[in-house]
């Protein structure tokens, strides 16, 4: 197994990588930081992406998952073209990418789609005993996600978040019923 969980930031982001067995995975994560006040938005997104594409050169994953930048304004606009470099990479080494919505993830950890930040650090923190940042923590639960997409889990109310991630979505008629 070998996955890797990214979530982005425009000033750090962290990815987590699982390896090993699904019976004693390995979690490693890291905290990648371009937060110089100097720095222009080309640097820091220049930090971020470099080592990102060298993680996923070196860790090589059958899967990489990463939460989608919705609804995002101004300075942090970087992150969805961040998020298309990073797509466009695992495209051309045919590794496959997952995308995730927020809610989605925090549904999966919590089984609220409507956790704070401080419920999915407590989270990782009560299940695993690690105690990561926000952000490490957020893409601990990708990776995690990740994990599940690919081989399943013991937790049936994460085990119906990926299933749901996994259906068909149908479109809405004018009259707010769903088409089939």
């Amino acid at each position: 197994m070998n996955i890797i969980g990214i979530d982005l930031g425009s000033q750090k982001a962290a990815y987590t990588s699982i390896s090993g067995d699904i019976s004693d995975p390995k979690f490693q994560t890291k905290l990648i930081t371009a937060t110089n006040a100097k720095d222009s938005v080309e640097q820091r997104f220049s930090v971020i992406l470099t080592s990102l594409k060298a993680s996923i050169e070196y860790y090589n994953p059958e899967l990489v998952i990463c939460e989608y930048p919705f609804n995002i304004q101004g300075h942090a606009r970087i992150l969805v073209e961040m998020f298309g470099v990073i797509r466009y990479h695992c495209l051309i080494n045919d590794i496959p990418f997952v995308v995730l919505p927020q809610t989605k993830i925090k549904k999966y950890i919590t089984g609220s789609g409507k956790a704070e930040k401080s419920d999915i650090r407590m989270q990782v923190y009560k299940e695993f005993n690690l105690d990561l940042s926000e952000d490490e923590a957020d893409s601990f639960w990708i990776a995690h996600m990740g994990m599940t997409y690919l081989y399943g889990t013991d937790k049936q109310f994460r085990q119906t978040s990926i299933d749901d991630m996994r259906k068909p979505k149908t479109k809405k008629s004018k009259g707010g019923k769903k088409n089939d």
